[in-house]
């Protein structure tokens, strides 16, 4: 398990979620970057924390990740940098992972994102 809690939210990422799209980054985020991104605490992990079939919950909110990107374990972990895409079609990039709802969750400074 690993968890992470959110300290701020760019000024862009509630249209990026009716995109369905969430972008996480920790807290070295660059400053271009902050507006379309989700800011939490987490620190550097060693090991996968996201696989194909496991969980991402942001709060009350659990989604089954369904297909997991080849540089999404390597940037998450190294810089809290993952792409969370909300959406049935198949497809995605190698940084980001795809959840089968295709409905971004409410996100509040002071949540917290688990992944299992």
């Amino acid at each position: 398990m690993y968890s992470v809690k959110v300290t701020e939210i760019g000024t862009a990422v509630r249209a990026l979620m009716r995109e369905r799209i969430i972008i996480l980054f920790g807290p070295a985020a660059p400053i271009e970057l902050r507006d379309i991104c989700v800011i939490h605490d987490g620190a550097p992990v060693a090991g996968d924390v996201i696989k194909r079939g496991g969980t991402i919950a942001f709060g009350n909110h659990a989604y089954k990740i369904v297909e997991v990107g080849d540089a999404a374990n390597e940037n998450f972990i190294s810089l809290g940098h993952l792409t969370i895409n909300f959406s049935k079609d198949a497809g995605i990039l190698p940084g980001s992972i795809r959840v089968g709802i295709e409905e971004a969750p409410e996100i509040s400074v002071g949540d917290t994102i688990v992944c299992l």
